[in-house]
């Protein structure tokens, strides 16, 4: 039985074939983190706030020690809880599989009859971190780049600043990474949206709602897709509650 990495992951990134391979890109872990949402920990004491951190409310201690915050109760209160990445090694991969020769249709003699059978290919897939940190609820150009050939992905880094989150934009080709993050502000899941008139893969801008801790209002961010500079932020004048994913819809005539 041939063995190989472990890993566990939520997000795939992107997947498609070229030259008699397939790459596939995701974001791992050597080991899942959800184990902590258990309803034991949440009744342990510390391993929750005792006290309900309110939505919206500037709390240094739900900043700084309690950065990943998840919301469990419809109601304006909520449970805070750490999730820690430490010890999981978030890495972004890609795993590159051959195709052109990966197994060939074999029928052999077995016992004076005929059985078929399926003769795996020697050999390995190919690893390649693109990426040693988090990069996670990430996005591309998927309206011009599902399961083709790529080169950015954005996502969420949570793990680079201290105290708080940023964003995060990859060069899977060479690599290269930009990032926005800006002190007492926590972003949400990226949204890539494309500039029809640009033919360009970052031609475009990021989208991403993001809340504000110092003004306990939540805000529209947008960044350039090609350098990531912030080209404006609309405040909302309320607080939006956090959530996992979102979409852009454009508006049809």
């Amino acid at each position: 039985m041939p063995t190989g990495h472990v890993f566990f992951a939520f997000h795939f990134i992107n997947c498609y074939e070229k030259d008699g391979e397939v790459a596939v890109d995701l974001m791992t872990y050597n080991k899942p983190f959800y184990e902590d949402l258990t309803l034991e920990n949440f009744r342990k004491s510390g391993a929750i706030q005792q006290d309900m951190v309110r939505v919206g409310s500037r709390r240094s201690e739900a900043t700084a020690a309690n950065r990943h915050l998840y919301t469990n109760h419809p109601s304006p209160t909520r449970f805070a809880h750490a999730l820690q990445f430490t010890n999981t090694d978030p890495k972004v991969r890609r795993y590159t599989f051959g195709v052109a020769n990966a197994g060939r249709s074999t029928t052999e003699s077995v016992g004076g009859g005929k059985k078929g059978g399926w003769e795996e290919r020697v050999g390995a897939a190919k690893l390649d971190v693109i990426y040693e940190g988090v990069c996670e609820l990430p996005t591309i150009d998927y309206d011009r780049k599902n399961a083709k050939d790529y080169t950015f992905v954005y996502g969420l880094e949570s793990g680079k600043f201290e105290g708080t989150e940023g964003l995060i934009k990859i060069n899977v080709k060479t690599k290269e990474t930009w990032f926005w993050q800006n002190p007492d502000c926590s972003p949400g899941e990226p949204i890539f949206v494309k500039d029809t008139l640009s033919e360009e893969e970052d031609g475009g801008c990021v989208l991403s709602v993001v809340f504000d801790r110092e003004k306990d209002v939540s805000f529209l961010l947008t960044l350039d897709g090609k350098s990531f500079k912030e080209l404006a932020r609309n405040y909302c004048g309320h607080h939006i509650r956090p959530g996992l994913h979102g979409t852009f819809v454009t508006s049809k005539k």
